[in-house]
């Protein structure tokens, strides 16, 4: 089994949790491009005008209520990504030292399994900041 094969069938089950996670994403993303439009609203239609000031509250109410829902759904994404990047991690760990204790013995004979299990946290360690570090910035900045 490949690397990559491997890293996916341990995200399998979680691809509800992957895809509401990316949604949530999407929406922020989605979001920071509102903010400017309404921005421009106010300013251009708004600004000149010696009206009422219920008319500039009438665009920032959408204005504060994007930015709040943004924040949380950002949030929640976030959490999320993080989560799955930790469930990831506990899931390949109990995988390998599983490995590690149902292996051959002639195997413990060639490596040292300190080393073996210092080596895997490390990289299991990398994996958990691949999701909340990595995946999540890439795809919302892409």
């Amino acid at each position: 089994m490949t690397r990559t094969a491997f890293i996916w069938s341990g995200i399998a089950e979680y691809k509800r949790k992957l895809v509401l996670a990316f949604l949530g994403l999407t929406l922020v993303s989605l979001s920071s491009l509102v903010y400017p439009w309404l921005l421009r609203l106010m300013i251009d239609r708004y600004s000149d005008l010696p009206g009422p000031a219920s008319v500039m509250i009438s665009l920032a109410i959408p204005l504060a209520l994007v930015f709040i829902t943004s924040a949380l759904v950002g949030y929640f994404s976030s959490v999320a990504m993080q989560d799955m990047g930790l469930l990831l991690r506990n899931k390949f760990r109990v995988k390998f030292l599983d490995s590690l204790l149902h292996g051959k013995l002639s195997s413990h004979t060639r490596e040292q399994v300190g080393e073996l299990s210092a080596r895997s946290t490390e990289d299991l360690g990398k994996l958990q900041g691949l999701f909340s570090s990595f995946v999540s910035p890439l795809y919302q900045n892409a």
